[in-house]
């Protein structure tokens, strides 16, 4: 039972790591932005967090290892720190709502997805009458 558990729980995280990882990177290609907007330009590692470059374009490896080194210079800030880091991150995006990466289409080979298509009209009852 203890490593169905650890399973699950590892596998319950991981979507919220990918999503770090991926704020991580893309803080990366325009780090001196987020770091002001956040107001953290002057923090302990802000330097270092600057030298780090990269794009959408890198290989894994290259981005797993700015992650890596981002995490480590983010290993002595606090808590609030860290959120206004991320905050930053999305809020210096071009559309703050929308990552800068496309959403993949996973629809199936052969299928369509009709959502906008459909004429179906629905009455939902609320409950309130």
């Amino acid at each position: 039972l203890g490593e169905f558990m650890k399973f699950i729980m590892g596998e319950s995280v991981k979507e919220a790591i990918n999503a770090l990882d991926g704020m991580l990177m893309e803080s990366t290609w325009r780090m001196e932005e987020v770091l002001n907007h956040a107001g953290l330009s002057s923090v302990a590692g802000a330097a270092d967090l600057l030298a780090i470059k990269g794009s959408a374009e890198d290989d894994e490896a290259t981005r797993e290892a700015r992650i890596a080194q981002i995490k480590q210079i983010w290993k002595p800030w606090t808590l609030e720190q860290k959120q206004s880091f991320l905050r930053a991150v999305e809020e210096t995006r071009e559309d703050p709502y929308n990552p800068p990466i496309p959403a993949m289409d996973i629809t199936p080979y052969g299928m369509e997805d009709a959502t906008e298509k459909s004429k179906l009209k629905l009455r939902l009852r609320t409950g309130d009458g």
